[in-house]
């Protein structure tokens, strides 16, 4: 190369380098512009990564201009079916504009709602799901960490896209979000939360917790021929140790440290859940389970709420009480390995936690009647649910906080006595049942204390099944004299039990057959099983 050509160089690396200077002072002043005068609601990214910063202060701008035509180029790839082009696109608009929110929001609304059904097969459309949840969770909110409405999206997305039935494969969804759950934290049905909140953050603080320990640890990890890095990226291959590893680790009282260690870190970093949130959101509404979709709406709302102004969001709050609403209802999983399968029931420890958390939006938001009548439904529900779990205590003082609440003290719908209350809010009028849809509550409670027995819950399989005795009772009772009786009776109480019974234990598999057997053999002995 001449010497002219070197110099030619230095000088347009000169000019490009004075360029960007230029660009840069000049953005800004625009920023400090923009912000004095009030010329837009969304301030400039701070503290933002290394690509960003560069399309910020390079392009100036050209950045509005060039996502305008990625976008357009976006829906053009849409309209014809070049989905897999989208998700590249995306990620451009959200770089060169990533304090545009509402596009970001909409671009991951686009991918998770409308491209994802236009797929068929299950694993598709989640993928689809996946993207939309990651532009806004492992992009727009890296960006943008004090934006609630992205907080809002994001736990809409899980409350709503995956939580909810509507979407064809939503049982796939809530699979999935399990099996990543289980693959990072482990196979086990409640999690020590308040141990992984306790765990290093860093390598820094992993080294600095070991101690004296901390020799016996390299010397291991010479002998293994190994270091921490390659360690933590083995494990999250396998989601375990190697046989010897783990039982050097073991001798050395070093396995559960290493262990919480590796898994906090890699549930930071796949999923965005930080452990000292989770801990602190079940001390303050009690344990939620992190495999189900609820507990991850309510983490990214409550994060919402954190960033909005004055630490309130009505929408915020109402993702949290619908969702722990919804935990309530069915927020207790039980993972069956050996079948790949789930299984959901209630959790009515969370029961108190919903009541708080309605009862605090009230007192905010009073004249919102939507809150008051999710309140109530969840009052009612609440307390029939208790009291088939055989929870009588706490139902009764459900039904007495409905009877004395100055909201509901006249409503004649809470004046009797729990019993009767059930019974009316479980079957309606009995008196004006035909015989077969008396029998159909009956047995859906049979069905529903089955189902209870197969996972072990005792309790509230003993709930139905007096449930169902307690029906049966009030319809035969309400049946006056004997050709009443003989035209609209029911049979026996043990013969519709016995052949529910048969019914139900058709349709399962051979390994849950044995289940439900020997929880049969657990039920209370006397006049529950005559």
């Amino acid at each position: 190369m001449k010497p002219g050509d070197i110099r030619k160089i230095l000088v347009i690396a000169g000019l490009f380098a004075g360029l960007v200077w230029c660009i840069s002072a000049l953005q800004t002043g625009m920023n400090r512009i923009r912000s004095a005068e009030k010329l837009t609601d969304v301030s400039p990214i701070r503290d933002a990564p290394p690509i960003v910063a560069f399309t910020t202060i390079a392009l100036g701008g050209f950045r509005g201009l060039i996502a305008d035509i990625l976008f357009l180029r976006l829906q053009s790839s849409q309209e014809d079916e070049n989905y897999f082009e989208l998700v590249q696109l995306a990620s451009w608009i959200v770089k060169l504009q990533p304090g545009f929110t509402s596009a970001t929001s909409y671009l991951a609304w686009n991918m998770a709602y409308n491209v994802s059904v236009m797929f068929s097969a299950p694993e598709d459309r989640w993928r689809w799901v996946k993207n939309g949840l990651e532009l806004l969770r492992d992009e727009a909110l890296v960006y943008n960490p004090g934006d609630p409405s992205l907080y809002r999206q994001l736990g809409w997305m899980y409350q709503h896209k995956i939580g909810q039935i509507f979407d064809d494969a939503h049982k796939y969804y809530k699979s999935q979000l399990a099996l990543e759950i289980i693959y990072i934290l482990g196979d086990q049905d409640r999690f020590d939360w308040k141990t992984l909140a306790n765990s290093p953050r860093t390598e820094e603080e992993f080294l600095r917790s070991l101690g004296k320990r901390g020799k016996a640890f390299f010397d291991l990890l010479a002998k293994k021929n190994t270091n921490l890095e390659k360690v933590e990226r083995d494990f999250r291959r396998l989601n375990k140790f190697s046989e010897s590893l783990e039982s050097a680790l073991n001798e050395t009282g070093l396995l559960l440290s290493l262990q919480n260690y590796f898994r906090r870190r890699w549930l930071k970093e796949e999923l965005k859940l930080d452990a000292d949130v989770v801990y602190e959101l079940i001390r303050k509404y009690g344990y939620l389970d992190f495999r189900l979709p609820q507990a991850h709406a309510i983490y990214w709302a409550y994060l919402g709420l954190k960033h909005a102004p004055g630490n309130e969001d009505l929408d915020c709050e109402r993702m949290i009480f619908n969702s722990l609403k919804s935990a309530f209802t069915a927020g207790k999983l039980t993972y069956f390995a050996d079948t790949s399968s789930f299984h959901t029931s209630p959790n009515i420890a969370l029961a108190d936690a919903v009541r708080t958390a309605y009862l605090e939006a009230l007192a905010k938001y009073d004249n919102d009647t939507s809150v008051l009548a999710g309140y109530e439904n969840f009052m009612v529900n609440a307390i029939v649910v208790l009291y088939t779990f055989n929870q009588r205590g706490k139902a009764r003082s459900f039904l007495k906080n409905m009877r004395e609440s100055d909201r509901f003290r006249d409503n004649p719908r809470y004046g009797r006595n729990l019993d009767a209350f059930v019974l009316q809010e479980l079957a309606g009028d009995l008196s004006s049942m035909s015989p077969q849809q008396a029998q159909q509550i009956i047995q859906a409670l049979f069905f529903q204390s089955y189902e209870a027995l197969i996972l072990g819950d005792l309790e509230r399989a003993t709930g139905f099944e007096l449930m169902a005795r307690k029906i049966y009772a009030s319809y035969m009772n309400k049946l006056v004299g004997r050709p009443e009786r003989e035209r609209r009776g029911l049979a026996e109480f043990k013969m519709i039990k016995s052949e529910t019974l048969s019914e139900f234990s058709e349709i399962l598999r051979p390994n849950l057959q044995k289940r439900l057997s020997a929880g049969l053999k657990g039920l209370t002995k006397g006049e529950l099983n005559q």
